[in-house]
Protein backbone atom coordinates (compact mmCIF):
# COMPACT_ATOMS: atom_id res chain seq x y z
CA UNK A 1 0.00 0.00 0.00
CA UNK A 2 1.19 3.45 -1.12
CA UNK A 3 1.42 6.38 0.85
CA UNK A 4 -1.06 7.99 -0.90
CA UNK A 5 -3.12 4.79 -0.51
CA UNK A 6 -3.25 4.80 3.44
CA UNK A 7 -3.49 8.71 3.47
CA UNK A 8 -6.75 7.77 1.93
CA UNK A 9 -8.07 4.90 4.12
CA UNK A 10 -6.47 6.68 7.29
CA UNK A 11 -9.25 9.92 6.13
CA UNK A 12 -11.86 7.53 5.27
CA UNK A 13 -11.40 6.41 8.69
CA UNK A 14 -11.60 9.09 10.22
CA UNK A 15 -14.34 10.40 8.57
CA UNK A 16 -16.45 7.40 9.31
CA UNK A 17 -15.18 8.11 13.12
CA UNK A 18 -16.00 11.61 13.13
CA UNK A 19 -19.53 10.81 11.47
CA UNK A 20 -20.81 8.06 12.77
CA UNK A 21 -20.52 8.93 16.56
CA UNK A 22 -21.12 12.80 17.78
CA UNK A 23 -20.09 12.23 21.43
CA UNK A 24 -17.48 14.29 23.02
CA UNK A 25 -15.81 11.21 23.60
CA UNK A 26 -15.50 10.77 19.78
CA UNK A 27 -14.08 13.87 19.29
CA UNK A 28 -11.54 13.20 21.30
CA UNK A 29 -10.69 9.70 19.92
CA UNK A 30 -10.43 11.41 16.37
CA UNK A 31 -8.72 13.94 17.27
CA UNK A 32 -6.23 11.51 19.04
CA UNK A 33 -6.20 9.89 15.69
CA UNK A 34 -5.49 12.52 13.67
CA UNK A 35 -2.23 13.15 15.94
CA UNK A 36 -1.33 9.57 15.29
CA UNK A 37 -1.39 10.34 11.55
CA UNK A 38 0.80 13.44 11.83
CA UNK A 39 3.12 12.20 14.15
CA UNK A 40 4.11 9.31 11.57
CA UNK A 41 3.58 12.17 8.68
CA UNK A 42 0.79 10.21 6.84
CA UNK A 43 -1.05 14.04 7.12
CA UNK A 44 0.09 17.42 6.92
CA UNK A 45 -0.06 19.91 9.75
CA UNK A 46 -2.21 21.90 7.29
CA UNK A 47 -4.53 19.22 6.95
CA UNK A 48 -4.27 18.09 10.66
CA UNK A 49 -5.55 21.56 11.39
CA UNK A 50 -8.30 21.52 8.30
CA UNK A 51 -9.63 18.12 9.56
CA UNK A 52 -10.01 19.50 13.31
CA UNK A 53 -10.96 23.09 12.41
CA UNK A 54 -14.02 21.62 10.38
CA UNK A 55 -15.25 19.11 12.69
CA UNK A 56 -15.26 21.75 15.33
CA UNK A 57 -17.28 23.37 12.75
CA UNK A 58 -19.37 20.42 12.14
CA UNK A 59 -20.05 19.44 16.00
CA UNK A 60 -21.60 23.35 16.41
CA UNK A 61 -23.96 22.88 13.75
CA UNK A 62 -25.25 19.56 14.79
CA UNK A 63 -25.37 21.28 18.72
CA UNK A 64 -27.37 24.20 16.75
CA UNK A 65 -29.87 21.74 14.93
CA UNK A 66 -30.06 19.53 18.02
CA UNK A 67 -30.86 22.82 20.34
CA UNK A 68 -33.60 24.02 17.21
CA UNK A 69 -35.30 20.75 17.64
CA UNK A 70 -35.81 20.87 21.19
CA UNK A 71 -37.11 24.07 20.98
CA UNK A 72 -40.04 22.76 18.29
CA UNK A 73 -40.42 19.70 20.65
CA UNK A 74 -41.12 22.25 23.50
CA UNK A 75 -43.14 24.56 21.50
CA UNK A 76 -45.37 21.50 20.43
CA UNK A 77 -45.69 20.16 24.17
CA UNK A 78 -46.45 23.88 25.06
CA UNK A 79 -49.29 24.37 22.34
CA UNK A 80 -50.89 20.42 23.71
CA UNK A 81 -50.71 21.67 26.87
CA UNK A 82 -52.45 24.98 25.86
CA UNK A 83 -55.54 23.18 23.88
CA UNK A 84 -55.56 20.20 26.61
CA UNK A 85 -56.54 23.17 29.20
CA UNK A 86 -58.69 24.79 26.75
CA UNK A 87 -60.65 21.69 26.59
CA UNK A 88 -60.71 20.88 30.20
CA UNK A 89 -62.10 24.69 30.84
CA UNK A 90 -64.79 24.20 27.97
CA UNK A 91 -66.14 21.10 29.48
CA UNK A 92 -65.74 21.68 32.98
CA UNK A 93 -65.80 25.54 33.81
CA UNK A 94 -62.47 24.52 35.79
CA UNK A 95 -59.20 25.47 34.87
CA UNK A 96 -56.40 23.07 35.92
CA UNK A 97 -55.94 24.87 38.93
CA UNK A 98 -59.78 24.42 39.97
CA UNK A 99 -60.65 27.81 39.49
CA UNK A 100 -64.46 27.24 38.71
CA UNK A 101 -65.65 29.51 35.95
CA UNK A 102 -68.84 29.98 34.37
CA UNK A 103 -69.77 28.68 31.20
CA UNK A 104 -71.47 30.77 28.71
Amino acid sequence: MNSRQKLISALSLVAFIGGSVGTAVASDDVKALLEILLEKGVITQDEYDNKIKKAAERQEIKEFHQSQDLRKINQEIQKKQILKENLRQKYTGKSQLGTTQLLR
